[in-house]
């Protein structure tokens, strides 16, 4: 059952992202990882967002996107590269494959 990883971002600096999505693109790919939205401004139709921008990755199921996020090479090589760039919220969400009526 497909994974998805998202991620808020709050206030995120406009410039100083490169390195970081960079090393972000390799390292996804590596554990089946693919954006299905990248930095998009959400419209809000009810309700408070304070978030700037919102991020939404597909991984192949929860394991492979657990892998990822606890990899040694995006923990300690990816992740680091995005220091100071805004505060983020992330987290997994599993996929429903169909199972609503």
């Amino acid at each position: 059952m497909p994974a998805y990883l998202m991620v808020l971002a709050e206030d995120p600096a406009p410039k100083g992202w490169e390195a970081y999505l960079e090393a972000l693109m390799d390292c996804l790919s590596e554990f089946g990882g693919r954006y299905i939205v990248r930095r998009a401004v959400p419209q809000v139709l009810e309700g408070d967002f304070p978030h700037t921008r919102a991020t939404c990755f597909a991984f192949p199921d929860m394991d492979a996107l657990r892998a990822f996020w606890t990899s040694d090479r995006y923990q300690n090589q990816a992740k680091p590269l995005r220091a100071g760039l805004g505060q983020l919220h992330v987290w997994p969400m599993p996929g429903d494959e169909g199972r609503n009526p």
